[in-house]
């Protein structure tokens, strides 16, 4: 299978799991408003999760799978276009939850929010400096 189907594969997956954690495990969000899941809804209500995995898990899998998906663009090259791209997407990802802490953006606040999102950007990273590796 080409490397570029397998990082497709594992953005879908981290995208749908954000969501399906969101929609299972959260409450009073405006995609529970938009999306009627009760049968998603009654099975979570039976699995209990720590905090991290429902409040933080999210946020984490869609920036991983944004910085992975730019890096799958640029071929799992480093170049300017996916250095900039990757830093406007972080940036934007950390501005959101730090502009939760003065109420500037509808949320809470949490600093491991920050540390999973940082994590999850770092991730894709590496892969394309194992995947460099890799090619040679």
């Amino acid at each position: 299978m080409r490397i570029k189907t397998i990082t497709y594969l594992i953005i879908s997956v981290s995208l749908i799991l954000g969501l399906i954690i969101y929609i299972g495990f959260r409450d009073n969000l405006i995609i529970n408003r938009l999306i009627h899941m009760e049968v998603i809804k009654d099975y979570c209500s039976l699995i209990k999760l720590p905090n991290w995995f429902i409040y933080s898990l999210p946020d984490a899998l869609w920036m991983f799978a944004l910085i992975l998906l730019i890096v799958t663009i640029w071929n799992f090259t480093l170049s300017k276009p996916c250095i900039i791209w990757i830093i406007i997407s972080f940036l934007t990802g950390i501005l959101f939850e730090i502009l939760q802490k003065p109420k500037f953006i509808i949320g809470t606040f949490d600093y491991i929010d920050l540390i999973f999102i940082i994590v999850a950007s770092i991730f894709p990273i590496l892969l394309t400096f194992k995947l460099k590796g890799v090619k040679k």
